[in-house]
């Protein structure tokens, strides 16, 4: 009897079946992803840049900081001007909606997403490493980016998460790349990618996680807006589960978006333990608790 054999007759099918797609899962998508190539050329230090009301300040208070290191900015940030200012290394989408059929999007779908890649295409003058997830290989969003020859695409493992690994077999599988841990928002997968590269500190920028506290209940209709604060602005925004669709968020889903996100933080935090390098939140008013704060005034480092 062979190995496959006897673990096919021990197991209740339906665990065999799931153990079988998991791991088909792992072998097709593993190979897609091409982030393993960037650790050859890994900043020691990187920037992360959330886009949140602080991220200006927070910049200004770590610019020295910030020369010579690596910087990765995310989702909307390349139509502002400081995107040319900082010519970050680094620039990652994970938003599906990036990579949808924008034509079919409201008007204002179309304006915040067209516009975004067009920046990205258009300003984007120097050699700049661009990470999304494999599921947008060949779509229009992709297609449009590559019209940029300096634009570096590279594609992350976006694998389902398999929440019943124990800690050492998820994070044995973190560092394959087989599988990538939990992601409710572009910062938790900027979080991996650096700590997968194994750079020796990240800091965090603009990173306030607090769009909780900008929730609004029409109480009308019972319909969830939201506050949408960025440091390039701010206004109020349907809060959409499904934006193409125009589908709200109910305030329990959002709810637990939340707890999602900050959970995904701690797990993260852990995984940087794991690899022994350090997460340092210096984003000012921010929500996240799971890394240790380090403000410009405490830097002392060259």
């Amino acid at each position: 009897m062979t190995k496959k054999e006897f673990v096919k007759g021990v197991l209740p099918p339906f665990v065999y079946m799931l153990g079988k797609a998991a791991a088909m899962s792992f072998k097709m998508y593993g190979s897609r992803s091409t982030i393993a190539a960037l650790r050859e050329t890994r900043p020691d230090r990187m920037f992360i840049l959330g886009n949140g009301p602080s991220l200006l300040q927070d910049a200004a208070a770590t610019a020295e900081l910030m020369r010579g290191a690596g910087v990765m900015a995310v989702n909307l940030f390349a139509r502002h001007e400081l995107f040319e200012r900082l010519k970050p290394g680094f620039y990652v989408l994970a938003d599906p909606f990036f990579f949808g059929d924008i034509d079919s999007y409201s008007e204002s779908g179309r304006k915040l997403i067209g516009g975004a890649l067009d920046a990205l295409v258009e300003k984007t003058q120097w050699e700049m490493n661009l990470i999304v997830p494999d599921t947008a290989l060949g779509t229009p969003g992709i297609k449009r980016l590559e019209s940029n020859k300096l634009l570096r695409i590279s594609y992350y493992n976006n694998t389902v998460h398999m929440p019943y690994l124990t800690q050492a077999g998820k994070f044995k599988r973190y560092d394959a790349n087989s599988i990538p841990p939990p992601a409710q928002t572009v910062l938790n997968v900027c979080l991996y990618l650096a700590l997968y590269w194994g750079c020796g500190e990240t800091y965090l920028l603009g990173a306030n996680s607090s769009w909780h506290e900008d929730m609004m209940l029409d109480q009308n209709d019972n319909r969830l807006y939201m506050r949408d604060r960025h440091f390039y602005g701010e206004a109020r925004r349907p809060f959409y589960r499904v934006p193409e669709k125009e589908i709200f968020f109910k305030v329990h889903e959002a709810m637990q978006s939340a707890t999602n996100m900050f959970a995904g933080y701690w797990e993260l935090q852990e995984y940087a333990d794991h690899r022994q390098v350090k997460v340092y939140n210096a984003t000012h008013n921010s929500w996240i608790d799971a890394f240790p704060r380090r403000y410009a005034e405490s830097k002392t480092e060259a």
